[in-house]
């Protein structure tokens, strides 16, 4: 038997049940297809106190006590989607052993009664008859992942997962001993396959079989593959399929533009909580332009470790990125009956080269009529070993040597166009995208009102900011500025604006510089500073601390006539700001 404990990390068995479950549900290979000679070749030779008879769509199976079992072809093919949680409670039991095997003396200490070791505990444990010998072997089972793992979180959920399966076999659908033969996987395998008794025992012999036999397991799937085709091959392929969780109310490939403070983040912050809103979750990354497939897919790095001496070494292992972190966890939640939205927001997505950090991830953005990817890709053998993980996806590297995003899967960008140095978009690439253009003023209601008093003396003015920003943006068009560089009404940026109707003076005004006349000044309005900064005396037209300089004594009245003239009214000198 293969040694199934080499993975420390353990799966929660309610999630592979759930997976399972849908796999056997969806299940759906019409009765038509035959028996391969490949796949009759591995059933006797695993077999070899069986006989069989193989006819075109059926095997008779004579049992060692001379019993006969007529199963179909998709009954073998079915079994097939049982592997993994075989396999996985195979993994419990086995290290289940091995704590006993390594405590053996201490465990009969504890049961003196006759009967093999094995009965014994494993009884006393189901049955909770045994404090003492329940308490013991919890602490040799912490004493065992502690030494094959460091860390605490695993260990001390290892330690509970395997408790829970010794001691509770309704949550593994569990019907009898764990050491008697195949009583342990018969009993699950048969409540999940729902067939006939005699039918579904000799399947759970089967991949009982597989999950014990390394070489029989491969035959068989491959025997399976070759006759049934790529989609019992692919376990991942089946679950992107099945989340069938209608999300038609937002779009999945979505980048929204617009000018600089329209809201974008803010405006994609409200639909993530949206989108959320009954389970789910997202993680936010910025690209740049020294960003790469590396950073957003994953790459394998250098990471420290502890040598076999215990000290402090470095090793390498694949480090996954956003894309791949979302990818995974809204592949195990598809495999739920309750599929929820992974959401990616990429935030200035054209500050990055896209094609080359996207990479042949690009194909998968590619979604068909039920939103998943319409074409997979061939996945790298370090991603392949990677998704193969049990604190992963599971399964064997084959199982993903191709991917497709799944219908819980969204990702949302925003892009600010006008912004300098950023990378263009083919148009391949923006086809892909739902685009959602925000108008320079489609969210000023939340700054409507906003005030300032503004200048010293004859030039003292109460100021609404959004009026001011609407008197620029004007003058901007009349120079013929495109509209993407314009300001929105989140050019100062929400967290600056006041509670309550009035603007801190000095605060603003500090802002204000900071942003709205440097943006100007040295972008914006660079041809046209002498026309947009009229009011300034006309050697300071070019000079930005200068045009800083008057701003605080002239307030609006640095820009041109055509602007200042929209702001008469003078402020009393009493107002406070």
């Amino acid at each position: 038997m293969s040694d199934n404990t080499k993975f420390v990390s353990l799966k929660d068995l309610n999630d592979v049940i759930a997976t399972t479950k849908a796999k056997v549900k969806d299940f759906s290979k019409p009765a038509e297809f035959g028996i391969s000679t490949a796949f009759s070749d591995a059933l006797r030779s695993a077999f070899p106190d069986y006989s069989f008879e193989f006819y075109e769509r059926t095997i008779k199976v004579t049992t060692p006590n001379k019993q006969y079992i007529y199963v179909s072809g998709q009954s073998f093919a079915l079994a097939v989607c049982l592997m993994d949680f075989c396999e996985e409670i195979g993994r419990y039991r086995t290290i289940a052993y091995r704590i006993l095997n390594n405590n053996r003396e201490a465990f009969e200490k504890l049961t003196p009664e006759q009967g093999r070791i094995e009965d014994k505990v494993f009884t006393a444990l189901r049955d909770k008859t045994n404090p003492q010998l329940t308490d013991t072997f919890k602490a040799k089972t912490l004493e065992f992942f502690n030494s094959n793992c460091d860390n605490k979180d695993i260990v001390t959920a290892n330690t509970d997962l395997l408790m829970k399966f010794l001691t509770d076999y309704n949550w593994w659908l569990g019907g009898k001993q764990i050491s008697r033969s195949n009583d342990w996987c018969i009993s699950p395998i048969s409540t999940l396959l729902n067939m006939p008794q005699n039918d579904s025992n000799f399947i759970a012999r089967v991949v009982s079989k597989a999950t014990e036999n390394t070489g029989f397991r491969d035959t068989f799937k491959q025997a399976i593959e070759n006759e049934w085709g790529a989609d019992i091959r692919s376990a991942e392929l089946l679950s992107v399929r099945k989340a069938t969780v209608n999300f038609s109310k937002f779009p999945h490939n979505r980048i929204l533009f617009g000018a600089p403070g329209t809201g974008k983040s803010f405006t994609l912050n409200q639909e993530k909580d949206s989108l959320l809103s009954n389970g789910g979750e997202y993680e936010r990354v910025t690209f740049h332009p020294d960003y790469t497939y590396a950073n957003f897919v994953g790459t394998y790095k250098p990471v420290p470790c502890q040598d076999s001496d215990g000290k402090d070494a470095i090793t390498y292992s694949y480090v996954p990125g956003p894309f791949m972190r979302t990818y995974v966890k809204a592949i195990r939640n598809s495999r739920t009956d309750t599929p929820k939205p992974y959401l990616l927001v990429i935030e200035e997505i054209n500050r990055a080269n896209v094609a080359a950090v996207f990479g042949d991830v690009f194909q998968l953005l590619d979604r068909a009529d039920d939103e998943v990817s319409e074409y997979p890709i061939q996945a790298s053998e370090d991603i392949k070993k990677f998704l193969a993980l049990p604190e992963n996806l599971g399964g064997t590297p084959e199982d993903y040597a191709e991917i497709r995003i799944p219908n819980n899967v969204f990702i949302w960008a925003t892009m600010n166009s006008a912004d300098q140095g950023v990378f263009p978009m083919d148009t391949a690439f923006k086809r892909r995208w739902d685009f959602t253009y925000l108008g320079i003023d489609d969210n000023e209601a939340n700054i409507a009102g906003k005030k300032v008093i503004l200048g010293q003396g004859d030039y003292r003015r109460c100021i609404e900011w959004n009026e001011l920003r609407k008197a620029i943006n004007n003058e901007l068009l009349k120079y013929r500025v495109n509209e993407d560089k314009l300001m929105g009404p989140y050019f100062i940026s929400k967290k600056n604006l006041p509670e309550g109707e009035m603007f801190d003076s000095a605060a603003f005004s500090r802002i204000f510089k900071s942003k709205v006349i440097m943006y100007l000044f040295d972008d914006a309005a660079k041809q046209r500073r002498p026309s947009l900064f009229g009011g300034c005396d006309e050697k300071a037209q070019n000079q930005y601390s200068k045009i800083c300089s008057e701003f605080d004594t002239k307030g609006v009245y640095i820009f041109c006539q055509e602007i200042s003239d929209q702001f008469i009214d003078k402020a009393p000198e009493d107002d406070e700001a």
